[in-house]
C-alpha cells in the first residue's frame, strides 16, 4: 500500500480531527508519516515560513513517500511559493484544496500534473461523505490513476459537441488573491473549475469580475462550478446565486456548468489538475488521463484501424 506524508503549509488545525483523519487512512492500510514540524504554530499559520518550508521539502525528498497530503487549508501557502522548486515532486502527487489552490496554480502553470484537488486530512473522516472518502482511497490505492467522472448541469451556453482539455482551478478567493502575482493561474485552452465558501453574494460577484477584468479567463474553454457553501444572499431577494453567476459569466460566451460534487461541502470528489478531461454534451466531466496517455491511446487506435484495413 502507499505511503502518505502529512504536511501543514497553511493554517492551524484541530489535533483531534487530524488524528481521526490519520486513523482513517491507517485503518484502510496506508502508512502515514508526519512531517517533523507538523504540530508547530506561529500566529495564524501552522509554524513559521522556515518550518513549513522545511517540512514540505522533507516530504518531497523522502524516498518512501508516494503522496503528500495537506493537514488543513486556511492561510499560508502563498508565502511559500517563491521558495519551492516543484519539479522536486517528480512523480509524487500533492493532495489538498482551499488554500492549497495556491500551490495547485503554481504546479499547473509549471506544466506539471501533480496537484490533486482533494479533501484535506483534517476533515476527511468527520465531514466528507462516504463517496468522497472512497474516491480518495481508490486514488491512493491506484497510485494516482483513479479519478472519478463528475456529473453537472448546464447554466448557459451548453455544448453541442464534447471537448477535451486539461482542467485547472480551485477556490475562487485564492485564485483572485493570486492575480497579479507570478502564480496567477493560466486558464488558456483549459477548463476552469471553481468553488467557494462563506462569501456573501456581492463578494462572489466582485471576485468573478476581478477574474474577468484581469484577463485570467482569456482563452478559457469552459467553467465548471462546485459547491458554494454558506455563500449568503441579501435578505428577501427573489434571485439566486446561480442567477448572479449567469449574469456575470454569460457574456464570455463559453460553456458554464454547475452542481459538480467538489468543494467545501460534504461532497468533495477529487480531480487531478492539468490532466485531460472530456466535457460531454450532458455536462459530465470524464477523466481521460495525461496527454501522453491520450496520445498513446490515439496511436494504438490508429494502428488497429490500419491493421484492420490490411486484413
Amino acid at each position: 500500500m502507499s505511503t502518505v506524508a502529512i504536511v501543514a503549509p497553511s493554517g492551524i488545525f484541530d489535533r483531534n480531527r487530524l488524528h481521526k483523519g490519520i486513523a482513517f487512512l491507517q485503518s484502510n492500510g496506508f502508512t502515514v508519516l508526519k512531517s517533523p514540524n507538523l504540530y508547530e504554530t506561529h500566529r495564524v499559520t501552522a509554524g513559521t515560513i522556515e518550518q513549513r518550508l522545511s517540512d514540505f521539502r522533507w516530504a518531497m525528498q523522502h524516498p518512501d513517500v508516494d503522496f503528500i497530503c495537506f493537514a488543513r487549508g486556511g492561510y499560508g501557502c502563498i508565502e511559500l511559493l517563491e521558495h519551492i522548486d516543484f519539479s522536486c515532486l517528480k512523480e509524487t502527487c500533492l493532495l489538498g484544496f482551499s488554500d492549497a489552490t495556491a500551490m495547485g496554480a503554481a504546479i499547473s502553470n509549471g506544466k506539471m500534473d501533480n496537484f490533486v484537488h482533494a479533501p484535506v486530512i483534517h476533515s476527511l473522516s468527520d465531514h466528507c461523505d462516504e463517496e468522497s472518502q472512497n474516491h480518495l482511497l481508490s486514488f491512493l490505492e491506484s497510485k494516482g490513476t483513479h479519478c472519478p467522472s463528475m456529473v453537472g448541469e448546464w447554466l448557459c451556453h451548453p455544448l453541442e459537441k464534447a471537448i477535451t482539455s486539461p482542467i485547472v482551478g480551485g477556490n475562487l478567493c485564492m485564485l483572485t488573491t493570486l492575480l497579479g502575482t507570478p502564480w496567477q493561474l493560466d486558464c488558456n485552452g483549459k477548463i476552469l473549475l471553481i468553488e467557494e465558501i462563506a462569501e456573501p453574494a456581492y463578494k462572489v460577484q466582485r471576485m468573478l469580475k476581478h477574474l474577468i477584468y484581469s484577463g485570467m479567463l482569456d482563452g478559457c474553454r469552459a467553467i465548471g462550478l462546485g459547491s458554494w457553501s454558506n455563500c449568503r444572499l441579501p435578505p428577501d431577494v427573489s434571485w439566486t446565486l446561480s442567477d448572479l453567476i449567469i449574469e456575470n459569466l454569460q457574456p464570455m460566451e463559453i460553456p458554464i456548468f454547475h452542481n459538480l460534487p467538489f468543494g467545501h461541502g460534504q461532497e468533495n470528489w477529487l480531480w487531478r489538475a492539468n490532466r485531460l478531461y472530456r466535457l460531454e454534451e450532458s455536462a459530465t466531466l470524464v477523466y481521460v488521463g495525461s496527454e501522453k496517455e491520450d496520445n498513446e491511446e490515439s496511436e494504438e487506435m490508429e494502428n488497429t484501424q490500419k491493421k484492420n484495413r490490411t486484413l
